[in-house]
């Protein structure tokens, strides 16, 4: 529908510009003709092509398409008229039409006493313009042959077909004492045959790139021999380099009681009749996406497709192209089949819109087709197991119980020596109820089962798109096996970097690297926590990176300073007095190394991984037993739990509302590229509110709905633009789309409360 629309549109454009040549009278020599006996003769006839020659071209080369239907009908008109069509669509291309001079003017004209009535104009004049594609050179010499016929006594003469060919030698006329053509010869082909039988010997090479059986009728020429071998070079079915490796398919049919057919008398060079049989060649070319290809795409300018076709994306383009033929025959088979010009091209296209479905069929070979799949797959798995780890790894699932409130009264100063003694255990926390230590052990097992395959998906991820690509399961186990090597020296290397910085530390006052976790502090820092570290780092941080170390009776907790991670401090510190036991058991927030999970006199527990072994952890622990020793003597402090001490991050806003802030802008956006070829003004704002977005969620800053309201609005300011520009109230739907986005966006500004939640989406 889509090409049948464009030109039903061109056709009215064209008819309005030109309506000034349309409405002038047309010359009294297109209505010559005789009241009796013959219908014209050759004067007249020459007479009617010499008055119809200059108004026709001049018409031609400037695309008037009312005055060429005034002159034209039949195949002609629709061959022309589809020209035109394509030329005023595609204002940057230029023209191929021009006014073109003629000589050597010759008719053939047939025995006629009634009407319809035709004859045959042949003029030596010159090739519009370089076309590769068809062999034809800019003013090159062409013998063009104009069939042009009258209906009836009140209509004109009109140009029913036009074909020709490059070359000076002219056909030449068989003509009796009268000077009108002799009775044309008869066939060995019957005259309505011979356009089915090109259709089929055309239609052989496009299917099978083999000659037919019939091929040596078919004298050698441009749209015998030549044009088979171009035929044959892609099959039909095959990917066309031409249309991006589309698939055609290509049926050629003719239909002479439709599109007209005609004979004329013409001499060979030695004297002998033949005869000349012009008429129509219909071809339908359907063409759907390729291997490579996602659905075919027709470019704002129209050049892919040409001026009869919307931009867009399709699933499927339908051409219908003619070609205009004359076949000089004979009455012998030996005489052969010869083929006089082959003018036409595409008249028409028609084309079904791509949907979402149809676009994501992957017509892609099938190791890339499966290696997007594994891939899509993977990262799937990958985003529930790390969701699924997250919700682990900040307590929401699994976290230990909480400790009972001590029996115990404060402790006094000889508590150290005269109470309980201080122990380090190499297992998780026991207290409890059996039922809870099994929910704890439980949790740790599934964190690090969830860890693992974790990384196993991403190996595989990597590993196996790589070998469907390839072919070849050789690859993929190669890169797998590689990309786990370099997973496992990295964890080896790590471990290695931390034990030498752990013994570095235990030379001097203890200080050694690890990983907080989040859950374990105190409300509001579970999440505030968070906020220190970068804006994109934030919501998928496992842990923060801290260094503990013993300094005046305190273990103290303080953020590193690791490169893209933010510049924020945290800081938090436990006294050592009220440290009740310490357990070292494997990490529960990474794959590679320890966990240290201190029990305190409030009930709280304070839980750090470490990058080091258990042996390594002891050490760790033992050092804070011999401190906590040391701190014996003073008092319990006033709070015996974890105390931040570094004020609470700024404000910034919401990871989740960054994302619905971002993801704002995609309707309105999506629908200004819609409208982009058209529509400039909304579819560069919104684009550039689109990547303003996604800049400000990186960084989340708490001005970011406000700054965000005001690009909307901006964008609804150019759908205005547009809409007033093209004269589209259309386009005011998209401004109203962005006056309520804005009016939402201006009212998400965050607060202390609303940027700092008690708990951020796991």
């Amino acid at each position: 529908m889509a090409g049948v629309v464009a030109a039903i549109c061109g056709i009215a454009v064209f008819a309005g510009r030109a309506g000034a040549t349309a409405s002038a009278v047309l010359p009294p020599e297109l209505r010559l003709g005789n009241d009796t006996g013959q219908v014209v003769d050759a004067g007249q006839a020459r007479e009617i092509t010499t008055a119809l020659w200059p108004l026709r071209e001049q018409g031609l080369a400037s695309d008037d398409v009312a005055t060429t239907d005034r002159l034209e009908d039949g195949v002609a008109r629709e061959f022309d008229d589809a020209v035109s069509i394509d030329d005023r669509a595609r204002p940057n291309i230029t023209p191929l039409r021009r006014v073109r001079p003629y000589s050597n003017l010759t008719v053939f004209v047939p025995h006629q006493t009634t009407y319809p009535a035709a004859f045959l104009a042949q003029v030596l004049t010159s090739v519009y313009a370089t076309v590769p594609s068809e062999g034809s050179v800019a003013g090159a010499p062409y013998v063009e042959l104009v069939v042009i016929t009258r209906h009836d006594r009140s209509s004109s003469w009109k140009v029913s077909l036009d074909t020709g060919y490059a070359a000076t030698t002219l056909q030449l006329p068989s003509t009796g004492a009268d000077g009108l053509g002799t009775d044309p010869p008869p066939s060995f082909i019957d005259p309505p045959a011979l356009f089915s039988g090109l259709a089929g010997y055309w239609q052989h090479w496009k299917d099978t790139g083999t000659p037919p059986a019939d091929a040596e009728l078919w004298l050698p020429g441009y749209w015998t021999t030549q044009r088979a071998a171009k035929l044959a070079s892609v099959r039909n079915r095959s990917a066309d380099p031409g249309c991006g490796g589309c698939i055609r398919n290509v049926g050629y049919r003719a239909d002479p009681a439709t599109d007209g057919i005609w004979s004329f008398a013409v001499s060979r060079p030695d004297g002998t009749p033949a005869r000349l049989v012009c008429s129509t060649v219909r071809i339908t070319d359907r063409s759907v996406p390729g291997r490579r290809q996602l659905a075919l795409h027709q470019d704002g300018a129209r050049n892919n497709w040409g001026g009869w076709l919307a931009p867009g994306v399709y699933s499927a383009i339908t051409t219908s192209a003619v070609r205009q033929s004359c076949i000089k025959t004979g009455p012998a088979r030996q005489d052969g089949l010869a083929i006089l010009g082959g003018n036409g091209d595409i008249v028409a296209a028609h084309a079904t819109r791509a949907s979402p479905a149809l676009i994501f069929h992957l017509r892609l070979p099938f190791g890339v087709a499966a290696a997007l799949g594994v891939g899509l797959a993977m990262v799937l798995a990958l985003a529930i197991v790390q969701t699924r780890l997250r919700r682990l790894t900040t307590g929401t699932v699994g976290s230990p119980p909480p400790l009972p409130t001590p029996p115990w009264p404060a402790p006094t100063p000889g508590w150290a020596t005269g109470g309980a003694p201080f122990t380090m255990a190499t297992t998780s926390p026991g207290q409890g109820s059996g039922e809870q230590d099994h929910t704890w052990r439980r949790a740790a097992r599934m964190r690090r089962w969830s860890l693992g395959l974790s990384v196993a998906l991403s190996v595989a991820g990597t590993a196996i798109p790589f070998g469907l690509m390839t072919h070849s399961a050789l690859v993929g186990v190669g890169l797998a096996v590689a990309f786990g090597a370099f997973l496992a020296w990295l964890a080896v290397a790590s471990r290695r970097q931390a034990e030498q910085r752990l013994n570095v530390s235990a030379a001097g006052t203890l200080s050694v690297n690890g990983l907080l976790d989040f859950s374990c502090l105190p409300e509001p820092w579970p999440a505030q926590s968070r906020e220190t570290l970068s804006a994109a780092a934030a919501p998928r941080a496992p842990g923060l990176s801290v260094t503990l170390a013993v300094t005046d009776g305190y273990l103290t907790v303080e953020r590193r300073r690791v490169a893209l991670t933010g510049t924020t401090p945290f800081t938090a510190r436990v006294a050592l007095s009220a440290i009740r036991d310490v357990h070292v058991g494997p990490a529960q927030l990474t794959l590679n190394g320890s966990s240290l999970s201190f029990d305190l006199a409030s009930g709280e527990q304070l839980r750090v991984d470490l990058g080091v072994g258990t042996a390594s952890a002891q050490r760790v622990a033992a050092g804070i037993d011999e401190a906590k020793r040391q701190a014996a003597s003073r008092p319990l402090p006033s709070s015996p739990g974890i105390e931040v001490t570094s004020p609470p991050p700024p404000l910034r806003t919401p990871a989740a509302t960054a994302g619905l802030l971002m993801m704002a802008f995609l309707p309105p956006w999506a629908l200004a590229m819609i409208g982009a070829h058209n529509g400039p003004f909304a579819a560069a704002a919104l684009t550039g509110g689109l990547f303003v977005a996604l800049a400000l969620t990186i960084k989340r800053p708490p001005s970011m709905a406000s700054v965000l309201a005001r690009a909307m609005a901006v964008g609804a300011g150019a759908f205005a633009v547009d809409a007033v520009r093209l004269g589209q109230p259309v386009r005011l739907t998209g401004a109203a789309i962005c006056v309520l986005l804005a009016a939402w966006l201006a009212r998400q500004s965050p607060t202390r409360d609303t940027a700092q939640p008690t708990s951020l989406p796991r």
